[in-house]
C-alpha cells in the first residue's frame, strides 16, 4: 500500500511549495489567482480551445472543469497539472424571490497525477481548503490544545505541532472510516476522543509537562 500526503495551500509562492512536493508520495494543490502570470495565461489559452473534461451539478450549482497535465514552470523540474473550474450558482433574492446567477472561475495547479486523483477529486480538494482552515485548525486549537506552548524551544514546539497533527489525522481516520454511520450520528467527535483518551491514559501515572 502506498500512502499519499497532499498539501492544499493558498496562492503562496508556487515554485517553493511545488518544489517541496517533489518527494515521492507528497503533493501540493495551490490556487492560481494572478492572471498576469505566464502559467495562468498558458492554461487559459489551452482551455479556451477544448471542451471541459468534466461537467456536473451539485445542489444549486453547476460546474465545468478542464484538466491538463503538461504545464511547465522554470523552477520546477517535473510537469505540472492545472484544473480550471467555471462555476454557476443559482441564488434567490430575499426581497422579491427573483433568481440570480453567480459565476466564479477557479484554477488550481498541482503535482498530483491524474492516476492518483481525478478531475473532480482535485476540484473537491481545492475547495476543501476553507474547511481545512476553519474546521481543522480551529479544532486543533479548541480541542487538541495546539495553541498551548509547553516548552519554549523551536524544536519542541515544532515536534509537538507535528505530533498533534498526526494524532488528529489518525483520530479523524478512525472516526470517519472505522465507526459506522449510526455511531457517528449518536456519538460526537469530542465524546469519542475523550473515551479514547480515557482508555489510553486511564492507568498512566499523572505527570507534568517538561
Amino acid at each position: 500500500m502506498h500512502l499519499m500526503w497532499c498539501l492544499v495551500t493558498r496562492s503562496t509562492p508556487m515554485p517553493l511549495s511545488l518544489t517541496r512536493s517533489s518527494t515521492p508520495g507528497k503533493h501540493v494543490i495551490t490556487v492560481l489567482k494572478d492572471e498576469r502570470t505566464n502559467i495562468y495565461q498558458q492554461a487559459d489559452f489551452a482551455f479556451a480551445n477544448c471542451e471541459p473534461a468534466v461537467s456536473f451539478e451539485s445542489g444549486s450549482s453547476s460546474y465545468s472543469c478542464w484538466d491538463e497535465g503538461n504545464f511547465r514552470m522554470p523552477d520546477v523540474s517535473s510537469a505540472l497539472r492545472i484544473v480550471k473550474s467555471e462555476e454557476s450558482t443559482r441564488i434567490k433574492a430575499q426581497l422579491d424571490s427573483s433568481l440570480h446567477i453567480k459565476t466564479n472561475t477557479w484554477m488550481w495547479i498541482t503535482s498530483l497525477p491524474s492516476i492518483r486523483a481525478g478531475t473532480r477529486t482535485v476540484h473537491a480538494l481545492g475547495h476543501a481548503r476553507w474547511n481545512i482552515e476553519n474546521q481543522g485548525f480551529n479544532e486543533l486549537s479548541n480541542h487538541w490544545c495546539s495553541d498551548h506552548i509547553y516548552k519554549h524551544s523551536p524544536g519542541a514546539i515544532r515536534n509537538f505541532l507535528l505530533l498533534c497533527m498526526i494524532a488528529h489525522n489518525i483520530f479523524q481516520c478512525f472516526y470517519k472510516r472505522a465507526l459506522k454511520p449510526a455511531l457517528q450520528k449518536a456519538l460526537t467527535e469530542v465524546l469519542v476522543s475523550l473515551k479514547v483518551a480515557a482508555d489510553l491514559c486511564g492507568n498512566w501515572p499523572r505527570c507534568h509537562s517538561p
